[in-house]
């Protein structure tokens, strides 16, 4: 069948890059603590540290571009195969499901879809509910979550302080309208 040793090698790859992921951030946070600006927690470390983390920079990359390729090749060969052994054809072509993991917004949800209808369509009648896709896919995307959020934060505090340079170029020429402060200054009335 070939699908099942493909299948090991997705599932090495995602766990050496796990594994690569955690001794990154422990190398991090060891060099730099946790904040990324306090002094080192092992002082007699940072040299060793820095250079584990030079070799992580390179060879994660390496890693993940080949387990992403493993996984679309699996993806393809799962969705091109399940005609022929009777689940029928399943809604995305092995192109489409591709191109599902990496087009913007659309990542969010179709992936999910794909997976689960090929699981459906090649599942056993006794096995494992489509629960666990659900698991798999949570993970999925607190991983985008935790991989994009500093990413997206970065860009939001560099917008509010454009919008604050903005606002305040504004008010402090004049340009703004004057507030009409009469309810503050004036007493209520008493009837």
């Amino acid at each position: 069948r070939g699908v099942g040793p493909l299948s090991q090698f997705v599932m090495a790859g995602l766990i050496a890059l796990l594994g690569l992921e955690l001794v990154r951030f422990w190398a991090e946070t060891m060099l730099h603590g946790f904040d990324g600006r306090s002094s080192p927690m092992l002082p007699n470390l940072p040299s060793s540290l820095s250079s584990l983390l030079d070799a992580i920079r390179v060879v994660e990359p390496i890693v993940g571009l080949m387990t992403a390729t493993l996984w679309f090749y699996f993806l393809a060969i799962s969705i091109s195969n399940a005609p022929a052994l009777g689940a029928g054809t399943p809604g995305a072509t092995w192109f489409d499901a591709i191109l599902n993991w990496v087009y913007p917004v659309r990542n969010l949800t179709h992936p999910f879809e794909c997976v689960r209808d090929l699981y459906v369509r090649l599942a056993l009648p006794h096995s494992a509910p489509t629960k666990i896709l659900g698991y798999w896919w949570t993970a999925c995307l607190i991983w985008y979550t935790l991989t994009y959020l500093p990413i997206l934060l970065q860009a939001l505090e560099i917008l509010i302080g454009v919008a604050g340079a903005i606002f305040i170029f504004i008010v402090g020429s004049g340009f703004a309208p004057q507030p009409h402060w009469s309810w503050i200054t004036t007493p209520p009335e008493v009837v």
